[in-house]
């Protein structure tokens, strides 16, 4: 075959981009919530991460998203929390 000096292995997922990870499994309309969360906060982050040019402002707000969906998600399993009504 061939002579190879190095190798890389890479994680393969069909997101290309943050927006379509965090969007689809958070947003509460969209048909991929896995998150069954509806999050008033987290739909404006959500939406202001999508709008933002910004990359390092963007990072903060993918940040914030995260921190705001594992809250989020912590409340819905504790049963304090608007469910999306797709179980």
């Amino acid at each position: 075959m061939g002579k190879f000096e190095k190798m890389a292995i890479a994680p393969v997922t069909p997101f290309s981009e943050v927006d379509d990870w965090l969007y689809g499994l958070h947003f509460p309309e969209v048909s991929t919530n896995r998150s069954h969360v509806a999050d008033a906060d987290l739909n404006k982050l959500l939406i202001a991460q999508r709008r933002e040019l910004d990359p390092k402002r963007r990072r903060e707000l993918v940040d914030d998203i995260q921190r705001t969906a594992r809250i989020a998600s912590e409340m819905r399993s504790q049963g304090c929390c608007q469910l999306t009504g797709r179980q």
